[in-house]
């Protein structure tokens, strides 16, 4: 015979099991969501990391230690470190998804380089002594929106990571 007391314990163990599948259900829906969503960030980030960075030198400065340091950091696995010559940026304009590039106050080597990278639409690096930049050549680096500058090699790590991190393959 049923009682009142029977139906009130059936319906509080229909509640609980109710709230445990409905959790459980959730739970698995909500984790299926932030896997898919965070599986394809971490797989672009990774994609990313693997694209191409190009760093060039100056003649007074060959930048062995910086393209180490970017080596030995295991994310990038596609690190070029080419010669300190004008002919470089021949190579740099379909390949390199990002150029570190060392700035040489009063050449034109720098400066035809740099417009290039401008030309070819590629994030750049621009790596320099802390006050090494004069104010008008500052003023020319900063016209250009895909750039930034940097003065130390941990903060050359920094950016490298950040752009590519970032920075979309298709642009």
């Amino acid at each position: 015979m049923l009682t009142l007391q029977s139906l009130a314990d059936a319906a509080t163990v229909g509640t609980a099991v109710w709230s445990v599948v409905g959790g459980v259900a959730g739970g698995v829906g909500i984790n299926v969501v932030y896997t898919k969503f965070f599986r394809a960030k971490e797989k672009r980030l990774i994609s990313n990391w693997k694209r191409p960075i190009a760093i060039i030198p100056s003649v007074g400065d060959p930048m062995a230690q910086e393209a180490r340091l970017l080596e030995d950091a295991a994310f990038f696995d596609n690190i070029t470190l080419l010669p300190a010559d004008g002919r470089s940026i021949n190579h740099i304009t379909d390949k390199y998804r990002l150029v570190v590039l060392r700035y040489d106050k009063g050449s034109t080597y720098f400066w035809d380089t740099y417009d290039r990278i401008t030309q070819s639409h590629i994030p750049v690096i621009i790596y320099a002594q802390q006050g090494e930049i004069d104010r008008d050549d500052f003023t020319r680096i900063q016209k250009y929106l895909f750039h930034t500058v940097c003065n130390t090699p941990v903060r050359l790590l920094s950016d490298v990571s950040a752009i590519m991190a970032a920075y979309p393959e298709g642009k």
